[in-house]
């Protein structure tokens, strides 16, 4: 007798994560190839890693410490209460970020320093999970009933660090399933 997982979060959360590692051009972090490879992180990997990368997708992670990483309900479906739907959401970060940020000016020819190109890069990350979900909405889940896509929240931010600027847009990746 096989038992129900009591959420899919967790599942949601793994998927997304192995499935963006497997796009051409994405990387985990330790994957030291290319710094324009897309650097794609599990939740806390953002803290433990090293890594350079220009573009980075962080899944199950926000940058408000005071925030959840995401949410889940669920409702009785069927009679006896056996089965459950569950909808919920992560949390997502794509992220631009470069050495220095500099203004655009006539001659200039370094567009991967200006606020404009960051932000470019940014939601180009954003446009790849997007692409993801409309290409797979079950997210390889092999479940009665999975369907994911983009939430309803979108938070992008522009800043400057100690080490340089930072484009990130944080958004929802949305799910309703059976359980």
């Amino acid at each position: 007798m096989s038992i129900a997982a009591p959420t899919r979060w967790h599942e949601v959360v793994d998927a997304l994560v192995t499935q963006a590692r497997a796009l051409p051009g994405a990387r985990a972090a330790g994957d030291d190839l290319d710094p324009d490879d897309l650097l794609v992180l599990d939740g806390p990997e953002v803290w433990l890693t090293g890594d350079t990368a220009r573009r980075i997708l962080v899944v199950g992670w926000t940058l408000d410490d005071d925030r959840d990483n995401g949410e889940a309900s669920q409702v009785v479906a069927t009679l006896g209460r056996a089965k459950r739907d569950e909808t919920g959401f992560v949390i997502c970060q794509a992220i631009a970020q470069t050495g220095s940020l500099e203004l655009p000016e006539a001659g200039y020819t370094d567009p991967r320093m200006t606020a404009k190109a960051l932000r470019d890069l940014a939601f180009g990350v954003f446009a790849t999970v997007a692409d993801l979900l409309r290409a797979d909405p079950s997210l390889g889940l092999t479940t009665a009933r999975m369907f994911a896509d983009i939430g309803e929240r979108l938070t992008p931010r522009q800043y400057l660090t100690d080490t340089g600027a930072v484009c990130s847009v944080e958004f929802q990746v949305r799910y309703d399933t059976r359980i």
